[in-house]
């Protein structure tokens, strides 16, 4: 699947928009509790424009964060260039926010004990540096979606 990570972590169904980078006739899927509890904290609110925001800072977050494997993890290919991912800070909050409600929260918690990838884990369970333990959640969490 083109773009794997970014198409299963925004869990959005494909609707043509080629800016959205998710892959053509991908349908969203359906998460388990704790997937769907830090997809609520990831995307809090529930339009495009804000999630797909949204996703292009978490893209760069863990692009910056050293953690870009996750993202050919299981599919080499990529239709897009971190330069055209226009927004770093998403529009209706800040990082930060985010990282607070994310980092120590149950469901990231979860997620990251599921997590079969020890960089994934062990940047979330062991930086003090909260914006690199949001990227290792949401690394983590985007290793499991398969």
């Amino acid at each position: 699947m083109i773009n794997h990570f970014r198409t299963r972590v925004m869990n959005l169904t494909d609707n043509g928009t080629l800016s959205e980078y998710i892959c053509p006739g991908f349908t969203a899927q359906s998460l388990t509790t704790y997937q769907s509890d830090l997809y609520a904290l990831l995307f809090p609110t529930n339009t495009r424009a804000d999630i797909v925001a949204r996703m292009n800072s978490y893209i760069m977050l863990i692009t910056s964060c050293n953690l870009s494997n996750v993202f050919r993890l299981y599919d080499p290919r990529l239709t897009y260039l971190l330069q055209n991912l226009y927004n770093f800070t998403a529009p209706s909050d800040s990082l930060v926010t985010t990282a607070n409600s994310v980092v120590d929260s149950q469901a990231a918690n979860a997620i990251v004990s599921q997590a079969k990838i020890p960089l994934y884990s062990g940047m979330y369970l062991s930086s003090p540096i909260k914006m690199q333990r949001l990227a290792g959640a949401i690394a983590a969490y985007g290793s499991l979606l398969t």
